[in-house]
């Protein structure tokens, strides 16, 4: 379980947003993902911090399995932004929500220009498709953390 010392009257609530709910992202939307990248690279202040900000396209939703909905983000995502969320502007409610938290990037293999010609490597490299998860899945967990404790 995740928990500071710090607590707060009132807790956060996220609010859940379903893919084809009203006011969810739409194909072609501006999305936004939040993490730090390289060893903690962010924003820092004298009173306080911030993460790193990248964004992105929202490109495609796979959710023939509702335990398991895939957010596809045409956006270059860096190790540090694992875990971190998805956010987009929902223009139903004018305020900013959470889709999803970011899982990875899809990988692709390397070509390498050898005497003129392309060549296949073997060399893994970012090919700019940022996978996350619905934040139902994140939510659920968190759950079931807090069912466990005493």
């Amino acid at each position: 379980m995740f928990e500071t010392e710090e607590k707060v009257s009132q807790p956060f609530k996220v609010q859940v947003t379903s893919t084809g709910e009203a006011g969810g992202p739409t194909m072609g939307q501006l999305v936004w993902f939040l993490g730090y990248p390289f060893g903690g690279i962010g924003s820092r202040w004298i009173n306080g911090q911030a993460p790193f900000i990248k964004r992105g396209t929202m490109s495609a939703i796979v959710a023939t399995n509702p335990d398991a909905v895939v957010l596809y983000i045409d956006g270059f995502n860096n190790p540090g932004f694992s875990g971190g969320p998805i956010v987009y502007w929902n223009f139903t409610t004018h305020a900013y929500g959470i889709i999803g938290v970011v899982m990875g990037y899809k990988e692709d293999t390397a070509k390498v220009l050898v005497n003129g010609v392309h060549m296949d490597t073997q060399l893994l490299v970012n090919s700019g498709i940022l996978i996350g998860y619905s934040i139902q899945h994140a939510l659920q967990a968190i759950d079931k953390g807090q069912e466990k404790q005493p």
